[in-house]
């Protein structure tokens, strides 16, 4: 598999920059209790905008009583997405807001989370998640083609020089990447790609590539894998290289993690 060349992807529009996320972290929306109460702790929320008839969509990484974007809360919703746990949304802003009047798509689905809400309906419950990962999907979009002015994930992810670089590394984890592949796929040369993915990032490629490893391994080993396991599917030569690298990352060996999950 190492030997294998990286296909590389020329055109933004092949790109997917969520699906390992989606893959590592289930994503799982939920209205809040009391989801018309402004002060019902919740993620997602949905506001009345400054023109009637139009929405506000405020996603906060973090549980909070009230979004800081004006307006009444229309409807709020829980979000499972990995917490702290999931890199992407550690590198997002405390709080993404979203006019609905920008894009029409955007304005058709907050309408029809109102219409579920407003008058409940066979299988409501169900409907209201599967909008409201939608919704959650619309706004990681927003949030990443928009980038980040400071290092990290959301500026790589947005960045057109290295984000097929950060792609391949998120799609393929396991794989031995040499960092002249990553430039290739980057179209750029070797010293370009590791000044470019430094400053971007603020970290090496091979820096970031660990880290998204052992985070994809501790998922493994918090859902009951065997080390050994883990270790190989991790791309790792054998289960004490990657018990050090863990236990370096963590603070913790790997069948300690176990112990505690």
């Amino acid at each position: 598999m190492h030997d294998r060349k990286y296909d590389v992807v020329t055109s933004p529009a092949h790109l997917d920059r969520l699906s390992a996320f989606l893959a590592a972290f289930p994503l799982k929306v939920r209205p809040a209790e009391n989801h018309g109460c402004a002060q019902a702790p919740a993620h997602l929320f949905l506001l009345a905008g400054d023109v009637p008839g139009s929405r506000r969509i405020a996603f906060c990484s973090t549980a909070v009583l009230r979004p800081s974007s004006p307006g009444t809360v229309l409807m709020g919703a829980v979000v499972e997405f990995g917490g702290v746990s999931n890199p992407l949304l550690r590198s997002l802003p405390s709080e993404v807001a979203l006019e609905t009047r920008d894009t029409e798509p955007l304005w058709a689905l907050a309408q029809h989370l109102l219409a579920e809400v407003a008058v409940p309906r066979c299988g409501g419950p169900a409907a209201l998640a599967r909008l409201g990962e939608l919704l959650v999907l619309m706004v990681l979009r927003q949030a990443i083609d928009r980038g980040a002015t400071e290092p990290g994930l959301l500026a790589g992810l947005a960045d057109p020089r290295i984000r097929h670089a950060v792609g391949a590394l998120l799609e393929q984890p396991a794989r031995a990447w040499r960092v002249e592949e990553l430039a290739e796929v980057s179209a750029l040369s070797r010293s370009q790609f590791m000044v470019s993915f430094r400053r971007t990032l603020g970290m090496t490629p091979g820096t970031f590539h660990t880290a998204w490893r052992l985070t994809l391994a501790r998922r493994r080993l918090q859902q009951g894998e065997r080390v050994k396991a883990v270790a190989a599917s991790s791309g790792y030569a054998s289960a004490a290289a990657f018990s050090r690298a863990y236990s370096r990352a963590f603070g913790l060996a790997p069948a300690a993690e176990i112990s505690a999950s």
